[in-house]
């Protein structure tokens, strides 16, 4: 899965190396992909436990760690329309773990219906309906997901980025349970965006697109959340792609533009 942007990797860090200021190559990135690919000095602050962000799983493609979903209510998570298409005619290949331990198969993959016109804009999502309904405890909790965002005009708010880290044992990385981490990051401004990416890649920007400074410290499918007086995390965006491996900004998909797709799919009127 997602070979063929492996080969994309290879090629722009040979471009990289010819021309010190360009600024990357398109990718869609996969847990082990961010990793390795640091492309950045974001620090993330120390690990919280699943109570107090109760709201991320992890998805599973046969048994390893690729993506983070997020709890819309208990029967379906919202995550990147790229970690599971490939998966979607074979369900068995994925799996979800939530909170401490909870496991969950996945009966349905609903990709947003415009991903396979426009998959590297601001459609990459993808539905997640579960088998077997997810039980709330203190570790496993939907997140609060308001009907619009307004950023304040002319400012360059702050976004909390949750992600999971990995548990090293041994020589190999063990994704089970990892903890998670968060990293507070500036939003930047559109045209800001748009002159980091460069001519090359700036058409790839969607009105649904915002742009984070923090390549280095996303998980794709994670939260991109937001503060408010009354909750310390609501739902803003969904982790997409960046600019690789040069360095460069995150791109994420804003949720509320999608909510009449997402409501319509989990919450369908009779």
């Amino acid at each position: 899965m997602f070979q063929r942007w492996a080969r994309s990797v290879t090629v722009v860090a040979l471009l990289c190396s010819l021309f010190g200021q360009l600024k990357g190559g398109f990718l869609f990135f996969t847990s082990d992909q961010a990793s390795s690919e640091n492309a950045g000095p974001v620090v993330p602050t120390p690990s919280k436990s699943t109570d107090d962000l109760p709201y991320m799983c992890s998805v599973r493609y046969r048994g390893v760690h690729r993506c983070s979903a997020t709890i819309l209510n208990p029967s379906w998570l919202l995550t990147s329309g790229h970690c599971v298409h490939a998966s979607a005619p074979k369900l068995d290949t994925l799996s979800i773990v939530c909170g401490v331990r909870m496991y969950r198969t996945v009966d349905t993959v609903l990709l947003h219906p415009a991903y396979a016109i426009h998959p590297t804009g601001g459609n990459d999502l993808a539905l997640l309906m579960l088998r077997k309904a997810l039980n709330f405890t203190s570790y496993v909790q939907p997140i609060p997901v308001p009907n619009s965002v307004l950023l304040p005009a002319g400012t360059t708010p702050n976004a909390i980025i949750a992600s999971f880290g990995r548990v090293q044992s041994g020589a190999e990385p063990v994704w089970w349970n990892p903890p998670i981490q968060t990293t507070e990051v500036q939003i930047l401004p559109w045209y800001e965006c748009q002159r980091r990416l460069g001519s090359a890649f700036a058409d790839y920007l969607d009105t649904s697109n915002i742009c984070t400074d923090n390549g280095a410290t996303v998980d794709p499918g994670g939260p991109v959340m937001f503060a408010t007086d009354l909750q310390p995390y609501n739902l803003l965006a969904i982790g997409s792609w960046m600019v690789a491996p040069c360095g460069g900004p995150a791109m994420h998909v804003l949720v509320s533009p999608h909510l009449d797709w997402i409501l319509g799919a989990i919450a369908p009127l009779d």
